[in-house]
């Protein structure tokens, strides 16, 4: 049943990311995928690339 679960879950995703996925297999940009370290004004430093909402 996990394995089920699991395999629907990662099914999902990759339809989700389907077009996002193929365009980085075909050679897209990836820059957005690739860490890069910045430092806040409070000196903490953090992913420029990370997502936030």
């Amino acid at each position: 049943m996990f394995t089920e679960n699991a395999e629907t879950f990662i099914k999902s995703r990759l339809l989700e990311y389907r077009a996002e996925l193929e365009s980085v297999l075909n050679g897209g940009n990836i820059s957005q995928y690739n860490y890069c370290e910045c430092t806040a004004d409070d000196g903490e430093r953090y992913d420029r690339n990370e997502k936030t909402d």
